[in-house]
């Protein structure tokens, strides 16, 4: 397969071009995972808005960048060409489906309050990178930081990966002179499309690296710990109290500690 950094993705922003990419989704491979998402947006929660769900479709080795900001409610509700009775949102909230994320926290908040779609087969690489991290587990990791701690990319790949996360935050942090309304600007920039893309491929080496962990019999008690607090994380889209900028949020599950 391609490097992440040197992958092919197409920008979906049209129904017809999403009724074809639904298709291709249909009827995939539980096992190994065959989606990994992230989402981009402007105060990405309940409170904000989504601008792109990035997917990387493993069996076919290709990211597909869905444009939520121009297609709205048909991102989730436009059906397949070839299976009509399946749409995004079906497919999201199949839990027979799993889909990799790293820390589902925000993005499920802003799926379920802002299109009512709920992520049902979710897998939190964050939770489960402290379920197998030997030493403290009291902090949660960053994915830059677990990316750099276990060393799934080698140094060159490490130092292009960089190179574009560091380009794309000076484009949108504010921090940084930047804006995430630049992910709502069409058409997407190359430099934002590689932020994009290259995050999601690298979810699946990092399901490679701590899934056969979890299976381990000594790591019984430690699975079940992280599908109990992924259906907790899920869930909080529910809570009106829910923070989604809380320091909170750094902390590790207070009985992992």
């Amino acid at each position: 397969m391609t490097s992440p950094l040197d992958s092919t993705y197409s920008l979906v922003g049209t129904v017809s071009d999403l009724a074809a990419v639904v298709d291709k989704l249909v009827n995939l491979p539980a096992s190994p995972p065959s989606l990994y998402i992230d989402l981009e947006g402007v105060n990405l929660c309940r409170y904000g808005s989504i601008s792109i769900i990035t997917i990387y479709v493993y069996p076919l080795d290709f990211t597909f960048l869905i444009d939520v900001h121009n297609l709205g409610d048909a991102a989730f509700t436009t059906p397949g060409t070839e299976n009509p009775g399946v749409t995004l949102k079906s497919i999201l909230e199949d839990p027979a489906v799993p889909v990799v994320l790293f820390d589902v926290r925000n993005d499920n908040d802003a799926l379920a309050n802002t299109f009512k779609v709920r992520l049902a087969g979710v897998i939190d690489i964050q939770l489960m990178e402290v379920a197998c991290r030997w030493g403290s587990k009291r902090y949660l990791n960053g994915l830059s930081r677990v990316l750099r701690t276990y060393q799934v990319i080698e140094p060159r790949e490490m130092a292009r990966w960089a190179a574009v996360k560091e380009e794309g935050v000076r484009l949108f942090a504010p921090e940084s002179g930047g804006s995430y309304d630049v992910f709502n600007q069409r058409p997407l920039s190359e430099t934002l499309a590689k932020y994009c893309v290259q995050d999601v491929r690298f979810l699946k080496r990092l399901w490679d690296l701590f899934a056969p962990n979890l299976e381990r019999p000594s790591m019984a008690n430690w699975k079940t710990r992280v599908r109990d607090e992924t259906l907790r994380r899920v869930a909080l889209c529910d809570n009106p109290r829910y923070n989604p900028k809380g320091r909170e949020r750094a902390m590790a599950p207070y009985n992992w500690q």
